[in-house]
């Protein structure tokens, strides 16, 4: 075999090796929506009820059905709440900075509560 006939043997060879070889298929990261705690946020996310002791709490779509923040004595210190998250939503992490008078909670049984 000449020289000429063996690199052409390696060059098929590689190239038989290389068609065999696939890579993985990268998937993007954005599959998953961005959670509430590190984007902005719009007033429409939130809800506020009366519960039974005749105060107001507020929960956001994405809390778990138990974690509310409150109480709040008016519609008036509900709606100042929720556009307190809303406007520190639009700042980065470490600029943010709530409402002193923010206090979460669990309800352990809203059902009753409310």
């Amino acid at each position: 075999m000449s020289e000429i006939d063996d690199k052409i043997e390696i060059s098929n060879f590689i190239s038989k090796r290389r068609a065999r070889i696939t890579k993985p298929e990268i998937k993007p990261l954005t599959d998953k929506p961005t959670p509430w705690y590190k984007r902005p946020l719009d007033k429409s996310e939130f809800s506020h009820k009366l519960a039974k002791n005749g105060r107001y709490y507020v929960r956001h779509k994405e809390w778990g059905e138990r974690v509310w923040i409150g109480p709040y004595r008016n519609i008036n210190d509900v709606n100042a709440i929720i556009d307190s998250y809303v406007v520190e939503s639009l700042k980065g992490s470490l600029d943010r900075k709530y409402d002193e008078s923010i206090h979460s909670l669990i309800i352990d049984n809203p059902e009753e509560f409310f």
